[in-house]
């Protein structure tokens, strides 16, 4: 399954920099489950002909996800990057890793030959940790593989200000018969250790539900309007314990949730 981790345009930055301030990106990492340390980088041709069996068409989705989203966007035929900015950034190691090299190959072949029209650009995956602590708005879509997408979409996650503000998405390819399998959950997960206690934040769930709405079952105008609710409860000066900022009012889960809803059905009248 491939994942997409989406940080909205919100303009609450919980004391970061104005850098953040309405950064708007996508991370699709490809789950390949291939990796080759320094002993691979050595391997015959063989070898890596046998990887590129292995990961070639994982490879191949990841990539498209990201230029078209084939597989997300049913009722438009102008992808995740066509919606978005029209951007591509694609993370790897080259340098050092061999499936870093077949990836980065792979990624711009795609390109080359079905999305000529999205600018693509490819970068070194700890140069790109940096860069989305420096500067995050200069992307839009991330595409990489399940490695390095753990890492950069939980660095992303943080530019919010915390785990409990980002949705998260892990997408399947269509079958036969053109369903496709779908989970959505907050990024952090379930977040034990602080189940029962009513200071999870619920907003990272909410959202996940939003791109539910919005690649799943095709309801985007639905999605808005949930984000918007969010984004107006934010506003308003509303946080849980893992956003707290002075002069703010601190609520617990289900008073979150019900601000939440609260706003949506004003939004919605």
């Amino acid at each position: 399954m491939s994942a997409l981790l989406e940080i909205e345009k919100l303009e609450v930055t919980f004391g970061r920099t104005a850098a953040v301030r309405g950064a708007s990106l996508a991370v699709a990492p490809g789950e390949t489950h291939c990796l080759v340390g320094e002993s691979g980088c050595g391997k015959s041709v063989t070898a890596l002909s046998v990887m590129n069996l292995l990961v070639r068409n994982a490879q191949r989705r990841a990539a498209r996800l990201a230029f078209q989203g084939e597989d997300l966007l049913k009722l438009s035929d102008r992808g995740m990057a066509r919606l978005r900015g029209n951007r591509v950034t694609s993370a790897e190691k080259n340098n050092v890793m061999v499936t870093g090299v077949l990836w980065k190959q792979v990624v711009q072949r795609i390109h080359d030959r079905e999305f000529a029209d999205v600018q693509l650009s490819h970068m070194l995956a700890d140069a790109m940790a940096m860069q989305l602590v420096r500067n995050p708005k200069q992307f839009d879509v991330i595409v990489t593989d399940n490695l390095f997408g753990d890492v950069l979409s939980d660095e992303a996650a943080q530019l919010t200000g915390s785990l409990g503000m980002l949705p998260s998405a892990s997408l399947g390819a269509k079958d036969a018969n053109g369903r496709q399998l779908a989970l959505y959950e907050p990024i952090h997960g379930s977040a034990p250790d602080i189940a029962g206690q009513g200071i999870a934040n619920p907003i990272a769930c909410i959202l996940s539900f939003a791109m539910c709405l919005r690649y799943s079952l095709g309801r985007g105008d639905d999605a808005k309007l949930l984000e918007k609710a969010v984004e107006r409860v934010l506003a308003d000066g509303y946080r849980t314990a893992d956003i707290m900022q002075p002069g703010m009012t601190k609520l617990g889960t289900s008073a979150m949730t019900s601000a939440i809803l609260k706003t949506l059905d004003k939004l919605a009248s």
